[in-house]
C-alpha cells in the first residue's frame, strides 16, 4: 500500500466504521512513529509501547519460550483492557522488535482489528538500517531487518506502508 493510499484510508477510517479492504485493519508502517502520529487524526489515536509494557512486568523469564508466553499473555491482557468505545480507534504499536525477537504471534492484534479498531505496527527505518559503529564479534548475529521481515510476513505485503522520509 502506498503512503497516499494509507493516508486516504486513515482519513476515511477516522470518520466512520470501515470494512477492511483485505483481511483485517492490521498494517505495518515502515517509517518514523513521529511521522505516523502527525498523520493520524488525534481524536482516534491510541499508543502502545511494548518496551514500556514489558518494563512493568514483575519478573524476567529465564527462557525464550517463557518470554514468548509471558509477552503474549501480557499483550493479550493489555489489549483486552483497551476501552471499547463507540468510536473509531487507531492503535499505534511501537517496540515491535520484541515480537520478532521472541516470535510472538500476532493473533491478539488480528482479534481486535475491526471496522472500528485499526492496528498499525511501527518499525523505524533507523532500526532496519542500523549499522554498528564498531565491528561486532563473529559469534554475534545481527540482522537489523529481522523485525520488519517477521512482521511483513505476518501481516502480508499488501498491508505494508513503506515510507523512508528520514533516510536522506
Amino acid at each position: 500500500m502506498t503512503h497516499d493510499e494509507f493516508l486516504d484510508l486513515l482519513s476515511r477510517f477516522a470518520e466512520r466504521p470501515l470494512p477492511a479492504l483485505m483481511g483485517r485493519h492490521l498494517y505495518l508502517w515502515h517509517g518514523s512513529a513521529e511521522h505516523l502520529a502527525a498523520v493520524v487524526p488525534g481524536n482516534v489515536a491510541r499508543a502502545l509501547d511494548l518496551h514500556a509494557l514489558v518494563a512493568t512486568l514483575p519478573h524476567a523469564p529465564r527462557s525464550t519460550d517463557a518470554a514468548r508466553r509471558l509477552l503474549r499473555d501480557t499483550l493479550r491482557s493489555q489489549l483486552a483492557d483497551l476501552p471499547t468505545l463507540d468510536c473509531q480507534q487507531v492503535l499505534v504499536v511501537t517496540g515491535n522488535d520484541l515480537l520478532s525477537r521472541y516470535r510472538v504471534p500476532l493473533g491478539s492484534f488480528f482479534e481486535i482489528a475491526s471496522e472500528q479498531v485499526m492496528v498499525v505496527l511501527v518499525v523505524s527505518p533507523a532500526e532496519t538500517h542500523f549499522r554498528p559503529a564498531e565491528p561486532i564479534p563473529d559469534y554475534v548475529s545481527l540482522d537489523p531487518d529481522a523485525p520488519f521481515d517477521y512482521l511483513r510476513t505476518a501481516v502480508g505485503a499488501e498491508a505494508v506502508i513503506n515510507t523512508v522520509e528520514e533516510l536522506s
